[in-house]
């Protein structure tokens, strides 16, 4: 080639802008074009005709010395990665193809090399290598999908947390995580992660390769294409089943929190109000009786008297509710249950009660089983059945009527009816009745005081046992209690 040839191969050598090397057999530098320049530093008048391995102190990534010279013997070429020497001192890594150059008879007369810095490329591999690393050995859930929900990608914590390996899972449908009747709305998550939402934050519960179904929070994120198209999403999420069991104790704390505020407001409710009113009655019978008491005719005195006692007996029923449900809700009333003859506990329970009902003139049948034995504590069922007796009286006129009955059950349980034909409940009265805090307090039939304490006793007492209590009841024609115990001996 003429001296005007090799200088056009020259010019159009230095307009790539991969760096070209050549050599002879003894890896002298016989071109070194500008892109090699640019990237090693040294220009071509620096290096022709010198030994270019000592001046880029090379490095062989992939193989040895030896091994690239078997290759360009046998093969005629190498390609791999090397680690160079630039005339700064700094090192970077490059891409190099090398050949072998060869005369008209077949030897060898050099050697050409292509080569290409890749030393950003292999730092961002390296990035990526320790990202994968660590996505893959994090204890998150991280998960990536297609578009239609097919999974991509399933890492350590997945694998851990929902109990299928990898290999189980690439290529099938997230849905298989979904428990029974529970899908994610991928729809509503793909319109908000296309209105703007970088990050989709939410809820869910997924089904373990065991069965067991497990709270999970997830966040999705769009995977983007390079051209800004949304091909998948991403999934980081972890189990929630701890901090659910937290947000429950609370919830239950709170609730628990809630009825002792009740209870408080309760009991200064009836020690504010309920009491007083009778007090102050009591206190204003005696006043008479202290200031007139000379002058007042026998009968009008004993009358004073009698509604004295009388207020005074609505004060002690009060308090004595009022102390029994206080050590109830304080935990102070033992729980000893034991076999109990029920004729000889109505002998014990039934004279106050009667009492009671002949001051008031009301009929009380008494209806129980021959030999019934009763299974409960003996003091909270006397208080049950003193309570709804007591209770039936307080709201019964006079010359009415109440019906008491209890009997065994081919159930195992023991049945105790009480029915009046007291002044009865509304339905939002009855509604209320057993709800802590529900105003259900009122006036008996002869103005009897009522806090709403004594079926409150009874229906803590009965379920203490197991057991229900029931109302029928109707504005005006009565009402029925059922309260029924289980025979556990």
């Amino acid at each position: 080639m003429d001296a005007k040839g090799l200088k056009f191969q020259a010019s159009l050598l230095n307009e790539v802008s991969d760096a070209i090397i050549a050599t002879d057999v003894g890896f002298q530098v016989t071109i070194w074009n500008h892109a090699a320049e640019l990237l090693y530093g040294w220009s071509h008048e620096e290096l022709a005709g010198k030994q270019v391995l000592d001046f880029l102190q090379t490095d062989y990534i992939n193989s040895d010395l030896d091994g690239i010279s078997r290759a360009l013997a046998e093969k005629g070429e190498y390609e791999g990665e090397l680690s160079q020497a630039c005339k700064d001192g700094s090192r970077i890594t490059v891409e190099a193809s090398t050949r072998t150059l060869r005369d008209q008879d077949g030897s060898i007369k050099g050697y050409i090399t292509i080569a290409r810095d890749i030393s950003i490329r292999k730092i961002k591999e390296k990035r990526l290598f320790q990202l994968a690393a660590l996505v893959e050995s994090s204890a998150e859930i991280i998960i990536s999908k297609t578009l239609d929900g097919i999974i991509t990608s399933w890492n350590k914590g997945a694998e851990k947390l929902y109990g299928y390996l990898a290999d189980e899972m690439i290529g099938k449908p997230i849905a298989l995580l979904a428990s029974t009747g529970l899908h994610d709305d991928m729809d509503t998550i793909l319109d908000a992660i296309r209105a703007g939402a970088h990050d989709y934050h939410f809820e869910t519960i997924r089904q373990r390769k065991d069965g067991r179904c497990i709270p999970v929070a997830l966040t999705i994120s769009p995977i983007v294409s390079d051209k800004g198209i949304i091909i998948g999403v991403s999934t980081i999420g972890h189990d929630i089943t701890e901090r659910k069991k937290i947000e429950q104790e609370i919830r239950v704390k709170s609730e628990e929190l809630t009825i002792l505020n009740a209870q408080k407001d309760k009991y200064f409710s009836i020690l504010a109000h309920d009491l007083r009113s009778p007090f102050n009655s009591l206190i204003g019978l005696l006043q008479v009786l202290e200031d007139d008491l000379p002058e007042l005719p026998p009968h009008e005195a004993q009358l004073f008297a009698k509604n004295a006692r009388i207020s005074a007996s609505n004060i002690y029923h009060l308090l004595e509710s009022l102390l029994e449900w206080s050590r109830m809700v304080q935990g102070l009333i033992s729980f000893n249950p034991e076999e109990i003859q029920f004729k000889t506990f109505m002998t014990d329970c039934l004279p106050v009660i009667v009492e009671s009902a002949k001051r008031k003139e009301i009929d009380i049948t008494i209806d129980y089983q021959d030999g019934l034995v009763v299974y409960a504590d003996r003091y909270m069922l006397q208080s049950i059945v003193r309570n709804i007796l007591f209770n039936a009286i307080k709201f019964t006129a006079s010359k009415g009527h109440i019906w008491f009955s209890a009997k065994s059950c081919d159930t195992n349980t023991i049945k105790i009816n009480v029915r009046d034909t007291g002044i009865g409940m509304n339905p939002q009265t009855l509604e209320n009745l057993f709800r802590l805090g529900a105003q259900t307090s009122r006036k008996g039939t002869n103005g009897e005081s009522s806090t709403g304490l004594g079926l409150q006793l009874c229906h803590e007492f009965v379920l203490k046992h197991g057991g229900s209590i029931s109302v029928e009841s109707e504005e005006g024609k009565g009402s029925t209690i059922t309260v029924t115990l289980p025979w556990v001996p």
